[in-house]
C-alpha cells in the first residue's frame, strides 16, 4: 500500500506528524480521528519526486509584509490594515510595484468572512507563495499572528551577502565576455581597414587576429546565449548537478544553499511547522534544483525514521560542522535552528568575502584584457 505523510493537531494544541501506510488519504484521516487528532494534511509520497522548481518571495510581497507589520504595529486589525493599503494604492501613492488594490480587496472580503489570514492568502497563489501562507496560518493557529509577521518580514528583508556576492560575479563575467567581444571585433575592423588603406603589414599576431575575430566575438557569444538558455531550460537537474562539480563554484553553491536551507528551517520551525513540511517547503528556496532533490530525499529519510542529522550527513546538504550539531540538537531543533543558521551564515560570510576578491580580480582581467587586444592591433601601425 502506498505511503501517506500527515500533520495534525493534538486537542492541547501541539504539531504532530508523521507518515503510515494505508489505501486512501480518507482512510488515513479517519484513522488519525479516531485517535483524537485534528487533521491539517495528509500527502502521498511519490515514488519519483519532481525536482523544484526554485522560488523566491517576490518584491511586492516583500514591500506588503512591512507595510502590515507598520500597520499593525499601530494597532489596526487585519482587515482594517488591508482596506488602508488598497484605498492607498487606489490613491496612487505608491510609486513601486506592490500588490495591487483588487488583490488586496478579495484578501480582505476573506478575512472579513472568517478566513484566517493564511488562507485568504491563498486565493491569490500567483503573489503569495506557500512559505507565506503556511508560516502566517502556522503562526494564527498558535496565537502569534504577529510574531509570525514579524519574523516573515525579517526573513525576507535582505538578500546574504554571499548571494550578492555571486549575482555580481556571474554579471561580471557575463559583462565580460560580451565587452570582450564587441572590443575584438570592432578594433578588428577598424584594424583591417586601416592596414588595407595604408598599406601595412599586420604581422603574424594582429592577423591572426583580424583573420579570426569574427569567429572569437560569435565564440563569446555562443557562450553568454547558453549560460541566458540554462537559466530557463528544462534540464534543471542536470545543469546544478554539473555545477556542483565544478571546482570552487560547486563549493559556493553549497554553501549559498545550506544558508537559505537553515534560514527557511528556521522560519518554518518558529512557525511552528511540522519537519517534514519544513523541508518540504524550504526544498524549493536552496537555489539548486540537485540540492533541492537531495533536501526532498532527508524529507523522505526522516518520514521513515532517520534522525535529521544522519539524513543531511547522507545527502551532504551541510558541512560536516554543521550536520554533527545538527545531530546534537534533534531534541530541540526548533529552538536550535537560528543558531545553525548564524554558523551557516558566517561560512557563508566568510565565502562571499572571497568571491568578492575574485570578482574584482576579473574586472581587472578583462579590462587587462581588452587592452592589450587593442594595442596588439594597433601596433602594427605605430611601426
Amino acid at each position: 500500500m502506498p505511503l501517506f505523510h500527515w500533520e495534525a493537531w493534538t486537542t492541547s494544541g501541539e504539531v504532530r506528524q508523521g507518515a503510515q501506510t494505508g489505501a486512501s488519504e480518507i482512510e488515513i484521516i479517519a484513522t488519525l480521528r479516531r485517535q483524537g487528532l485534528r487533521v491539517t494534511a495528509v500527502r502521498r509520497e511519490q515514488l519519483q519526486a519532481p525536482t523544484p522548481r526554485a522560488e523566491t518571495l517576490r518584491p511586492e510581497v516583500r514591500l506588503w509584509l512591512r507595510e502590515l507589520v507598520a500597520l499593525r504595529s499601530l494597532g489596526r486589525s487585519v482587515p482594517e490594515s488591508l482596506r488602508h493599503m488598497a484605498e492607498a494604492r487606489r490613491r496612487g501613492d505608491w510609486a513601486v510595484t506592490t500588490v495591487p488594490a483588487a488583490e488586496l480587496d478579495l484578501i480582505r472580503q476573506s478575512v472579513e468572512a472568517g478566513q484566517p489570514l493564511g488562507g485568504a492568502l491563498q486565493r491569490v497563489p500567483q503573489r503569495f507563495d506557500d512559505l507565506v501562507c503556511r508560516v502566517l496560518g502556522a503562526g494564527e493557529s498558535a496565537g502569534d499572528l504577529d510574531g509570525a509577521l514579524e519574523r516573515l518580514a525579517e526573513h525576507a528583508e535582505q538578500p546574504s551577502p554571499l548571494d550578492l556576492a555571486l549575482a555580481r560575479l556571474a554579471r561580471t563575467l557575463l559583462v565580460g565576455a560580451v565587452g570582450l567581444g564587441l572590443v575584438l571585433g570592432v578594433s578588428a575592423l577598424v584594424a583591417a581597414g586601416l592596414y588595407a588603406r595604408l598599406g601595412v603589414d599586420p604581422g603574424q599576431v594582429s592577423g591572426w587576429l583580424v583573420a579570426h575575430a569574427l569567429a572569437i566575438s560569435l565564440a563569446l557569444g555562443l557562450l553568454v546565449a547558453l549560460a541566458l538558455a540554462v537559466q530557463t531550460a528544462g534540464l534543471r537537474l542536470q545543469r546544478d548537478a554539473l555545477a556542483l562539480r565544478i571546482p570552487g563554484l560547486g563549493a559556493a553553491l553549497r554553501v549559498q544553499a545550506a544558508e537559505r536551507l537553515a534560514r527557511v528551517l528556521a522560519l518554518l520551525l518558529a512557525a511552528p511547522l511540522p519537519l517534514l513540511s519544513a523541508l518540504e517547503i524550504a526544498a524549493p528556496r536552496v537555489g539548486n534544483a540537485a540540492i533541492a532533490a537531495a533536501v526532498l530525499r532527508v524529507q523522505r529519510m526522516v518520514a521513515r525514521g532517520v534522525d535529521l542529522g544522519t539524513a543531511l550527513a547522507d545527502a551532504r546538504v551541510f558541512s560536516p560542522a554543521v550536520t554533527t550539531l545538527t545531530r546534537e540538537a534533534a531534541g530541540t531543533l526548533a529552538a536550535a535552528m537560528p543558531a545553525i543558521a548564524s554558523l551557516c551564515a558566517a561560512e557563508a560570510d566568510e565565502l562571499a568575502a572571497r568571491t568578492r576578491r575574485l570578482g574584482h580580480v576579473l574586472q581587472a582581467s578583462f579590462v587587462a584584457l581588452a587592452t592589450l587586444l587593442v594595442l596588439t592591433l594597433t601596433l602594427p601601425l605605430r611601426q
